[in-house]
């Protein structure tokens, strides 16, 4: 999102779906960007996680870290 209170609504979202996220800030093409992320976790609780997103119509993009 490129406003940080959207990004902070979609987590406290996710707050309420027991999905821990934070809200962090990047640059991207010279515009600040807000992208609310988990922190990082083993593959069957990231299987848990995106199964959760998905029954709630969240869109989620996986990262390898």
């Amino acid at each position: 999102h490129d406003a940080l209170p959207i990004s902070e609504a979609q987590r406290a979202k996710l707050a309420l779906m027991g999905v821990n996220t934070q809200v962090v800030e990047v640059q991207s093409n010279g515009k600040t960007l807000y992208r609310v992320q988990t922190r990082s976790m083993d593959s069957k609780h990231a299987n848990q996680v995106r199964e959760t997103l998905q029954q709630n119509g969240v869109n989620s993009i996986p990262r390898k870290q």
